[in-house]
């Protein structure tokens, strides 16, 4: 119990922030362990004063939480930087997420400009307790690449329910 920071290392972690006396932990993936397989995380509270995903290795800057985003009904739009939530049943992998980006794919509405990042949360459906995939996604301005990063598991996670305050780009300190 207490506010914790867990930093899952290479390979394949589960993680579990379930506590008696909820207090506000953080989520931070290291470079080293990006790409290698996606950790399973349990217990993660949504919503504002809940835990937080720390992007800073993700991303140069937090740009908006978008809202929720249905292959049914995808806007045109520059994600540079954003959270990306998407309800879809046909992305159930980092390769469906690249293809579904691509010319021709359910997101191709979606640009992310060359060298730029976002990250995407992707669940099946709308569904209270559905896991919900993360998703660091990358754009060469010819190609797209993404990386499953982590699965959110348990009975109370709602895709509706992510907003700003689970998410976090820490700035470098500058030593003058």
């Amino acid at each position: 119990d207490g506010a914790d920071l867990v930093e899952p290392g290479a390979g394949a972690d589960q993680v579990d922030f379930s506590e008696d006396t909820q207090s506000r932990d953080t989520l931070a993936f290291q470079g080293d362990a990006l790409g290698e397989a996606a950790d399973i995380i349990y217990g993660f509270l949504q919503g504002l004063g809940g835990d937080v995903i720390d992007l800073t290795q993700l991303l140069d800057s937090l740009g908006d939480i978008l809202p929720l985003v249905a292959t049914s009904n995808v806007p045109d739009g520059l994600v540079d930087g954003c959270v990306v939530r998407v309800v879809s049943e046909e992305i159930t992998g980092a390769g469906d997420l690249v293809r579904e980006l691509s010319a021709g794919g359910l997101l191709d509405p979606i640009n992310i400009s060359g060298g730029q990042s976002s990250v995407f949360v992707v669940a099946d459906s709308q569904d209270a307790g559905v896991a919900q995939d993360l998703y660091p996604a990358s754009s060469t301005g010819q190609t797209y690449d993404a990386t499953h990063l982590a699965q959110f598991r348990g009975d109370y996670l709602d895709i509706d329910n992510w907003t700003s305050d689970n998410f976090a780009v820490v700035a470098p300190e500058v030593v003058a």
